[in-house]
C-alpha cells in the first residue's frame, strides 16, 4: 500500500512537471494569440464601421468604371498621336516631280470640296512650294501636304465657309513627339466656330492643341424682303383720257415690305498644332 501511494505520488509529480515544463508555456502561448487575434478583429470592426473604412461596393464600382473611361481615352489618345515614321517615294519616280503632281492633285481636290460645300479657299497655301523643291525636303513637304489636307477637310466639314490664309510651318521635332504648328484666317459665325473647336479638341484621327486664337467681331447689315402689305388693294377713279363715266378701276399696291437683318460675324485666326508620336 504504502508503494502504491508513493508510486502514485510519483506519477501525479511527474505531470505537474510535464504540466508545468510543457503545457503551461503552450497554453500561455495560446492565450496570448487569441487575445492578439481578438485585438486584431476589434481593430478591423472599427476600421470597417469608421468613416475611412474601405469603399462602398458603390464607390468600387464607381471607380472601376473609371479605369475603363481611362483605358478608352488612352487608347484613342495612342490612337490619335500614331503616325507613319517613313512616307514611302514611288521607286523610279524623280521625288519632286512626285510632291508636285500630289500638290497638284490635292489642290484639284480641295478647290472641288470648297465649291461642293460653298466655300471659298485662298488662292495658295503658305509653306507648300509653288516650284520644285529639293529631293532631301520631300518627305517632310509629303508630311506637311497631309496635313493640310486633313485641316482644310475639317475646316470645310464644320461649316467654315470663307477661308482667307492657311500656313503650314516646318515639323518641330523631339525624341518622343514631333509637332506641325498651322495657323489659319477665316470668318465664320458664332455656332460654326463653336462647332470647329469642339470638333478640332475632340478629334479622333489627330491631337490638335489649340496655341492662340485671335477673334475681332464685325456685324452685317441686310435687307430682306417680307411680302406685300396686308389689306385690300387701293380703289381709285381712272385720270383721263381713259376716263369713263361710272367706273372705278382697281390699282394694285407695289409698295414691298423690307426688314433689316443684323448678322455677326467672327473674323478669327486661329494658331494650332498637331502631335505625333516619333518613334511609334
Amino acid at each position: 500500500m504504502k508503494r502504491l501511494l508513493i508510486s502514485l505520488i510519483l506519477i501525479v509529480g511527474a505531470l505537474v512537471a510535464v504540466y508545468m515544463l510543457f503545457a503551461r508555456p503552450f497554453i500561455s502561448k495560446k492565450s496570448k494569440v487569441e487575445k492578439a487575434l481578438q485585438e486584431n478583429l476589434d481593430k478591423v470592426k472599427r476600421f470597417y464601421s469608421s468613416p475611412e473604412g474601405p469603399p462602398s461596393p458603390e464607390v468600387i464600382r464607381a471607380l472601376q468604371k473609371g479605369d475603363e473611361i481611362l483605358k478608352e481615352e488612352y487608347t484613342k489618345v495612342r490612337k490619335a498621336l500614331y503616325h507613319e515614321s517613313t512616307i514611302e517615294l514611288p521607286k523610279g519616280e524623280n521625288p519632286a516631280l512626285y510632291f508636285m503632281q500630289k500638290r497638284y492633285e490635292k489642290k484639284k481636290e480641295w478647290d472641288e470640296y470648297a465649291q461642293l460645300k460653298g466655300a471659298k479657299l485662298p488662292g495658295k497655301i503658305t509653306g507648300l512650294p509653288e516650284g520644285l523643291p529639293s529631293e532631301g525636303n520631300v518627305p517632310k513637304l509629303l508630311e506637311k501636304l497631309n496635313i493640310g489636307d486633313w485641316a482644310i477637310r475639317m475646316f470645310l466639314d464644320n461649316n467654315i465657309k470663307n477661308i482667307s490664309s492657311i500656313y503650314i510651318y516646318d515639323t518641330e521635332d523631339s525624341d518622343i513627339y514631333q509637332k506641325i504648328p498651322l495657323t489659319i484666317s477665316f470668318s465664320c459665325d458664332l455656332l460654326s466656330f463653336t462647332k470647329l473647336l469642339y470638333s478640332l479638341e475632340n478629334s479622333k484621327e489627330k491631337f490638335v492643341v489649340i496655341d492662340d486664337v485671335s477673334i475681332k467681331s464685325k456685324q452685317i447689315i441686310k435687307e430682306i424682303s417680307i411680302g406685300r402689305p396686308e389689306g385690300p388693294p387701293e380703289i381709285s377713279q381712272m385720270g383721263a383720257p381713259f376716263h369713263f363715266p361710272g367706273k372705278t378701276s382697281v390699282v394694285e399696291e407695289k409698295t414691298i415690305k423690307k426688314k433689316q437683318t443684323v448678322k455677326k460675324i467672327l473674323d478669327v485666326t486661329m494658331s494650332f498644332s498637331i502631335l505625333e508620336w516619333s518613334k511609334i
